[in-house]
């Protein structure tokens, strides 16, 4: 078997299979175990004891936040995989924290800490580990199936090429123009050579490598932004709820929130709605604005920002339906 991409997905996959007995190869377009997103941050992980109210609790919390799109079935086999595989981790000497009653806490990993042990755990598993050998083209046998992949070594200035039976790719996103941190080498090859062998593609509309952030910024992640105000693009405020409701200006108070904070506000029509996100538009902003906002971060550090373009509605977003109100199909797939 040849697997393509040396982070978790490319290490677990060629584990599981030297395990059982396959002969395996890695290729990696850099050092296995430190390329890539994960190596270059940490990682949360979905890790829930098998108790059935815990499980059925975690899969109605997220399939609330993912607007019932979920299928059950593979929540419960990655709830189970993942179980199981963090357990393995732990014995493979995995320095998980523990919490003041010596509990073990499985719900995040270490990025340096976890693809350094994947990278000696495939080794030890007897797999084959080509570094800094970036794939080029999947081959196809006269049937047109894909039988293996060649590429370039990049250190030894020549060529590789591997025939196997199955081929993995588990080369990451495309993500490169993102600036998040290790993803300066997901370009997308693996996306791109399986195209070219024909392959259909499902599910992509739920990738979003991409997210709002600081023009002076390396990092897009948005967790910052719930410590962040908002203005429309002529400058005046976009109601938000942060930490709590009292967080939004108070239109009784002419602009000042329940907490004391003076803000400027043009309208008292605004409305709050959820965490860092526009409800409504001021009724006496210019039509421009209240059909398409731009809006832009203005942080507490007095930085330029990025602004990227959002559109808001006149009311507040609906709620994601209770299984209660869902048409009897969606429904009978939610439970």
């Amino acid at each position: 078997m040849l697997v393509l991409g040396g982070g978790p997905a490319g290490t677990w996959a060629a584990v599981s299979a030297a395990e059982r007995g396959a002969r395996v190869v890695l290729a990696d377009k850099g050092f296995c175990g430190t390329s890539g997103s994960t190596a270059a941050a940490g990682t949360g992980v979905w890790y829930v004891d098998p108790t059935p109210t815990d499980r059925e609790a975690s899969m109605a919390s997220r399939e609330k936040l993912g607007g019932y799109l979920q299928d059950r079935r593979w929540m419960v086999r990655t709830l189970d995989l993942t179980f199981q595989q963090s357990n393995r981790l732990a014995e493979w000497g995995y320095p998980y924290p523990v919490d003041d009653h010596g509990k073990s806490q499985r719900n995040s990993l270490q990025g340096p800490e976890y693809m350094r042990l994947m990278r000696k755990r495939t080794k030890q598993a007897g797999v084959t580990v080509l570094d800094h050998s970036p794939a080029l083209e999947l081959l196809l046998d006269e049937a047109g199936a894909v039988a293996g992949a060649s590429g370039l070594r990049r250190q030894k200035q020549d060529r590789w090429t591997v025939r196997a039976k199955a081929v993995v790719i588990a080369t990451g996103g495309c993500a490169f123009l993102s600036k998040t941190l290790g993803s300066n080498v997901l370009t997308g090859d693996g996306y791109l050579m399986a195209a070219e062998a024909g392959a259909e593609f499902s599910s992509m509309e739920f990738s979003n490598p991409y997210a709002i952030s600081p023009a002076f910024g390396s990092v897009t992640k948005t967790l910052f932004y719930g410590w962040a105000n908002f203005t429309y693009e002529d400058g005046s405020w976009c109601c938000i709820q942060r930490r709590s409701f009292r967080d939004c200006p108070s239109p009784a108070s002419g602009g000042r929130s329940m907490r004391g904070s003076t803000r400027p506000t043009r309208t008292s029509s605004c409305t709050c709605g959820p965490r860092n996100r526009i409800s409504s538009c001021p009724s006496t902003a210019p039509e421009s604005i209240r059909s398409r906002i731009v809006f832009r971060l203005r942080c507490d550090w007095k930085a330029p920002c990025v602004a990227p373009a959002a559109f808001a509605s006149s009311t507040r977003p609906a709620q994601p339906p209770s299984p209660g109100s869902m048409p009897p199909e969606m429904r009978r797939r939610a439970n």
